[in-house]
């Protein structure tokens, strides 16, 4: 084989190793970029909700209307509804003169999923503080969820459907005193989630109110019947 055929042979197979492995280099670069878009997307959303609960925390209704799309949905957590921006800033401001006025919160993302580059799904864990009551006394920390659905419009990101929903506080534990037969109500802890019917084996029966359940006579083990406390 001379010179002349070994170059082409070369050259062609050079050409064909290029033209397979392109597509495979332009499909890795894309991927590369998609994943750097998104996290630069995610910081911006992530300062989003920075601005609107410092915004909050200094009842600065513009400010924080300002987060939301012109033709943004709102729905607090009593189910209080207001459309568009301007709504939403006079809801906002109405809130910070009456029992929201000294009131701070953080709304902290917990998860971001894109629907598509410039639609994303949003949720926050909120923590509110400084809530007044009718009576003016204070209510105590609130937690809640905050679900959103972010667009990118222009390049930056807005809340265009902002839903809230709080948690309900957790009762208090009950307890029932067997051997002063008064009940109470205390915080939860786990030596005293429970109400002993009988005794133990190392116990006399005879130190037991006589009116205890017949099902607490077995000598063997204390029978234990959970009145509240932690699951």
């Amino acid at each position: 084989m001379d010179r002349a055929t070994v170059m082409a042979a070369f050259v062609t197979a050079t050409a064909s190793l290029f033209f397979f492995s392109a597509p495979l280099f332009s499909l890795a670069g894309a991927r590369a970029q998609a994943v750097q878009s998104s996290e630069a997307d995610s910081k911006a959303i992530k300062q989003v909700f920075a601005v609107f609960y410092e915004s909050f925390s200094r009842h600065d209704a513009h400010a924080a209307a300002m987060t939301f799309a012109e033709d943004a949905d709102f729905t607090n957590m009593r189910g209080v509804h207001n459309h568009g921006r301007q709504e939403v800033e006079a809801w906002l401001a109405m809130l910070f003169a009456g029992n929201l006025k000294v009131a701070s919160r953080t709304d902290i993302v917990k998860s971001i999923r894109f629907l598509t580059p410039e639609i994303a799904e949003v949720d926050a864990d909120t923590v509110i503080t400084g809530t007044k009551a009718v009576d003016g006394s204070d209510v105590p920390l609130r937690k809640g969820l905050m679900v959103t659905t972010m667009t990118k419009q222009n390049g930056r990101w807005f809340i265009s459907v902002f839903h809230e929903v709080e948690f309900p506080p957790a009762p208090p534990a009950r307890y029932k005193d067997r051997r002063g037969g008064q009940g109470r109500t205390e915080p939860a802890s786990p030596e005293r989630s429970f109400v002993r019917l009988g005794p133990t084996q190392d116990e006399p029966s005879g130190d037991w109110p006589r009116d205890v359940s017949p099902l607490a006579a077995t000598p063997t083990r204390a029978r234990l019947t959970r009145i509240g406390g932690p699951g």
